[in-house]
């Protein structure tokens, strides 16, 4: 069985099957491989290494590498681009030991929740998938020994409760009035004054959700008025009101409401 997780900047792949691939490099993309159990024949720069779960080896860009699982194993891969695993190092270049350990349960947990996040959410929507790699990367700056240990992401520029409330409130208000384009992690992060990876865990401590359910149910709410107020069609309501597509709308006013759009119109917008 093999199983990929793909977004703009990561890839993530599960192998639980008899596996092997040729040498190869990658030009821009760290990679991690974590086997998760059985045995792995691990082939770097021409040297090769015997691996049992947990024992994690970290591939640099230009780095040579294959390898090799049999029946009753499997592993998992996870490929970074440069510039998104800096961000762990709160943008400095980050330096990863090549030998690394890894709980194998645990990051079989992760890609389970990954996996799941990704196929339970909107693939196009700009801020679902800057989570989701932020999620990835939360992963690896906690799992993987490196340079990012010495002083972790830089910390938020504003003090005090009423600081973070205020900056927080900026960025409250920015979704209510944008809520309906693509928003960014980083962007919202900018406005709070934060790193991305500060800026989920303060906002979801803020709100109660992640910035993705927030505009989520922001744009939930807008569309309920709209069904209610306007003679618009449903599908223009959803378009307009931020979702890629009728199907995603649907789909997010069902969960949200427990009834379709048409029925919540019917029954007046109750």
């Amino acid at each position: 069985m093999q199983m990929t997780i793909a977004t703009p900047r990561m890839q993530v792949w599960r192998i639980d099957e008899k596996f092997e691939n040729t040498p190869h490099l990658h030009e821009d993309q760290f990679q991690v491989s974590i086997p998760l159990y059985g045995a792995c024949a691990f082939t770097h720069e021409n040297v090769t290494y015997d691996l049992t779960a947990g024992e994690a080896l970290v591939q640099y860009p230009q780095d040579r590498h294959s390898f090799t699982i049999e029946e009753g194993s499997g592993i998992l891969i996870v490929q970074v681009d440069r510039g998104s695993l800096n961000r762990i190092g709160a943008g400095a270049p980050v330096e990863l030991s090549f030998r690394q350990s890894v709980d194998p349960r645990q990051a079989l947990d992760h890609f389970r929740s990954w996996s799941g996040e990704m196929f339970s959410r909107d693939r196009l929507d700009t801020l679902a998938v800057d989570e989701l790699e932020t999620r990835i990367l939360r992963f690896l700056h906690r799992e993987l020994r490196g340079s990012h240990m010495n002083g972790g992401n830089e910390a938020p520029i504003w003090s005090g409760a009423e600081g973070q409330e205020r900056h927080l409130a900026r960025v409250l208000a920015h979704i209510r009035e944008h809520f309906a384009e693509p928003l960014r992690i980083d962007e919202l992060a900018a406005i709070a004054l934060q790193s991305r990876f500060h800026f989920i865990r303060s906002f979801k401590a803020f709100t109660g959700l992640s910035p993705y359910q927030y505009v989520l149910r922001t744009r939930i709410e807008d569309a309920k008025r709209r069904l209610a107020e306007t003679d618009s069609t449903v599908t223009d309501i959803g378009l307009e009101t931020g979702f890629s597509s009728p199907s995603q709308f649907y789909r997010a006013f069902f969960k949200a409401s427990g009834m379709t759009p048409e029925q919540f119109r019917v029954r007046g917008g109750r």
